[in-house]
């Protein structure tokens, strides 16, 4: 019994039909796999707040040190917020919520000061108000506390060292940033520290838990190819917007959103920016024309 198959032209139509099938169907795939991973990255910010809030609790209400420095008589960079003998360790149990899932753990760094490995986070501190470059309210806009220079002995960055402050410092801990989605660079050295003791793998971690100083708006004029974000083009180290052109932040009351960067750019209250960010978002001040003279 002779059995028709299918014509070389029916088996074009159909291959050219699931073709344009793929086509209309992958980006929808890609956007579902962005959205999943946005979820997760929000996931990982929201565990980091409540556990700087879990912190706080613990100490009096007082806050931990955004970034690792030397303390008077000490010769080593002292943990901040990260690694296993940072801060926020007890509280987590978990470093992989110290990444963002877009990116995992695939940003290299060096191993300093005798470290045999090294891992770099994908989130950083909000360390706007910590810049020596500025002298205006600085010590009023610490939030975290900041220790002396170690390379130097002087107080570190040209101004501290600053107490950390106390939630009941702060007037509307809702629209308060505490960490973004970003990316640091190794050639930053004072945004590191070695842990303590090797771990089970017989490795000494340097551990790269860092806070965002400054930046410009990317793309720009000059870098028309440059990754969306607010970040210094010439280290690649900043703010990054991930997530379909939005930035996860976590907040001092323990909200995570997605904003993007004319959001935080915008300054319809007239309180001035740093570095493209608007001080309603990052200023601790309470005082006239602070960050969080307004709610």
């Amino acid at each position: 019994m002779h059995r028709k198959g299918f014509t070389l032209i029916e088996l074009l139509v159909v291959i050219a039909i699931i073709a344009i099938l793929a086509a209309m169907l992958f980006p929808v795939f890609e956007r579902a796999k962005n959205k999943a991973q946005q979820a997760s990255c929000l996931s990982n910010l929201k565990q980091i707040a409540l556990a700087s809030l879990m912190y706080a609790h613990d100490w009096d209400n007082m806050l931990w040190n955004w970034s690792s420095g030397s303390y008077p008589g000490e010769t080593r960079h002292s943990p901040a917020w990260g690694g296993m003998d940072g801060s926020l360790w007890p509280y987590l149990q978990n470093e992989d919520v110290f990444t963002c899932p877009t990116v995992g753990w695939t940003i290299m760094g060096r191993n300093q000061d005798g470290a045999t490995a090294s891992k770099v986070y994908s989130y950083l501190a909000n360390g706007l108000w910590q810049n020596g470059h500025y002298n205006s309210r600085v010590m009023a806009s610490d939030w975290t506390g900041v220790p002396p220079d170690p390379s130097t002995g002087l107080p570190w960055p040209r101004g501290g060292p600053y107490p950390a402050k106390s939630l009941d410092y702060f007037n509307y801990p809702h629209h308060f940033i505490m960490f973004f989605d970003g990316e640091p660079v190794p050639s930053y050295g004072w945004y590191y520290h070695n842990e303590t003791n090797p771990r089970s793998d017989g490795n000494l971690y340097t551990i790269y838990d860092a806070a965002f100083t400054f930046g410009s708006i990317e793309p720009s004029t000059a870098h028309p190819n440059a990754a969306p974000g607010i970040w210094h083009t010439a280290t690649g180290f900043g703010i990054r917007a991930r997530h379909n052109g939005m930035i996860n932040c976590a907040f001092l009351d323990g909200h995570v959103q997605a904003m993007s960067v004319g959001m935080l750019y915008q300054d319809p209250l007239g309180l001035g920016r740093r570095q493209n960010i608007c001080d309603y978002w990052t200023d601790a001040y309470g005082g006239l024309n602070g960050g969080q003279s307004k709610p």
